[in-house]
């Protein structure tokens, strides 16, 4: 994944289009146009790198070991087969 050498400007293109609406700027619009890139600028890396996506995934792949341990939050066993699953499943996934 490379940080494309024309990000910045693209974000200025997107405020420039996104301003000629006049609607406000909601807050995910304010992140786009000024937190993303203090963020890219003290990375030096695409925000690929750093999305939830691959964690969301991990939880769906992570289920059916889970599944095999699972119990009750209240169960005092709980830790210990949480711990379990996460080493198990670990072990199946380096």
């Amino acid at each position: 994944m490379i940080l494309d050498s024309t990000w910045e400007q693209k974000i200025l293109d997107f405020e420039t289009a996104y301003r000629s609406l006049d609607i406000s700027i909601t807050p995910k619009v304010h992140s786009v146009l000024y937190e993303i890139p203090i963020f890219i600028l003290r990375h030096n890396k695409p925000l690929g790198f750093f999305t939830e996506q691959k964690f969301e995934t991990v939880h769906t792949n992570f289920l059916p070991t889970w599944n095999r341990f699972a119990c009750n939050e209240t169960n005092p066993n709980f830790p210990l087969n949480l711990t379990r699953a996460t080493v198990h499943f670990n072990g199946e996934h380096i």
